[in-house]
């Protein structure tokens, strides 16, 4: 149930979205820039294969990489080569006013030495936007998808003996209004998550049920233009999580890890002459939990983007967070996230893309004394044959460093991918 703060947005949202209608859009277009990995290359660019009224855009990945610590931990690093294989294909409508689309892909990765560690991936998902008007629009999306978690992620803990397993559905409903100086947003989404038990290497499986929950998220936002390159805007949102099962506490104590929450922000959103696009809020965050056993959060609510365009062939991208988040530890039901990262893209030519990104990630525990903060730098390159080929070498570096020294760890990762378009 989303309760009586979630109807009143919901409430105030469609209000807002029934108000006047009709004119010009110019007011929150941000397209006086364009970044390196926006711009349209026509001699380098996949042709999508026509299906009537529907471009389709299949492609095959085929790579592989290298990784020294498998299975990220402080000591007796094991380290091996992995080979991948992604088909993808993507679909959309060309109508000229409305518009379907659908996805779908499986990803496979092959380890050669430590076969626990190969996994597959599935994704698919739809999508639609009814324009009912000129200035207001509703789109939609659902999505279904199996995936593992990374053997960097807190969750995974050094007995697991295999990446966890998760399966995901999903979908939402968003509503624009755009008019003039105005701009009004409305959304929900819903979110499900499964996990299953996990082998160890030691004292058999280790139940995640306790992660097993649904998420309800209702999103709202009022944006106002004072200039045709500088707005001003609020938005909040409201959300529930509910889990399908206590959490099993040290002592035996069965504990609810249910919770709701909500973040209200203003903030600017601009794309000046200088040249500079932004979209950036602050506020206020509070989340609450059904136990007393697990803590509440509430403080500073961060969310920013930051582009800078100096050259036409050069573009460096800032974004920034704080938000809370579950870490799926057992002991630890609520933590704070703080997120920092940039990123340089350089067109050194044409056909010949290159970049580099390092980002700092921060996680507060409340429910206990742990602290981690991971680093994570990065660099590649694109090289583009032609219209039907591309190839992707990357470098990546991670360093964990925890309040607890068995959760450090350092990860170095080398690879390639060729990516074929049809």
């Amino acid at each position: 149930m989303l309760g009586l703060r979630a109807a009143a947005l919901v409430g105030v949202g469609l209000a807002a979205l029934t108000a006047q209608s009709a004119t010009a859009q110019e007011f929150f277009k941000r397209d006086r820039n364009v970044g390196v990995l926006e711009r349209p290359q026509p001699e380098f660019d996949p042709e999508p294969v026509r299906l009537g009224a529907i471009d389709a855009r299949p492609s095959l990945g085929l790579g592989g990489y290298y990784i020294d610590n498998v299975f990220a931990t402080a000591d007796n690093e094991a380290s091996d080569f992995a080979f991948t294989i992604r088909p993808e294909v993507d679909l959309r409508t060309t109508w000229s006013r409305h518009e379907l689309g659908a996805n779908a892909g499986v990803e496979h990765f092959e380890f050669i030495d430590e076969s626990s560690e190969s996994v597959t991936n599935f994704n698919g998902g739809v999508r639609g936007r009814l324009d009912v008007t000129r200035d207001f629009s509703v789109t939609g999306f659902g999505f279904g998808r199996r995936r593992h978690e990374q053997r960097t992620q807190i969750s995974i803990l050094d007995e697991f003996g295999e990446p966890v397993r998760v399966n995901e559905f999903g979908g939402g409903i968003n509503g624009t209004y755009e008019r003039d100086r105005i701009q009004l947003r409305l959304g929900y989404d819903l979110r499900d998550q499964n996990f299953r038990d996990v082998e160890t290497t030691t004292i058999g499986d280790i139940d995640q049920d306790f992660r097993d929950n649904l998420r309800h998220t209702v999103t709202g936002r009022a944006a106002y233009a004072v200039t045709r390159d500088f707005a001003v805007f609020t938005q909040a949102s409201y959300f529930t999580r509910d889990f399908d099962n206590l959490t099993p506490l040290p002592g035996g104590v069965l504990a609810s890890r249910d919770s709701d929450g909500f973040t209200v922000q203003g903030g600017i959103n601009f794309e000046l002459a200088a040249p500079f696009r932004g979209d950036i809020a602050v506020g206020y965050l509070e989340e609450n939990r059904d136990s007393p056993l697990f803590a509440d959060i509430s403080g500073l609510s961060v969310d920013g983007r930051l582009q800078w365009f100096p050259t036409r062939l050069t573009t460096l991208t800032l974004t920034g967070s704080r938000r809370t988040t579950d870490v799926g530890l057992i002991e630890a039901a609520a933590a704070t996230s703080n997120s920092a990262n940039l990123r340089v893209d350089h067109e050194l030519r044409r056909n010949f893309t290159v970049y580099a990104d390092g980002g700092l990630f921060d996680t507060e525990f409340e429910d206990f004394d742990r602290d981690d903060t991971f680093f994570d730098v990065g660099f590649g390159g694109i090289y583009k044959f032609n219209k039907r080929i591309h190839l992707e070498a990357f470098y990546r570096y991670t360093n964990r460093d925890s309040s607890i020294l068995t959760e450090e760890f350092n990860q170095n990762i080398v690879g390639f991918e060729l990516r074929f378009h049809p």
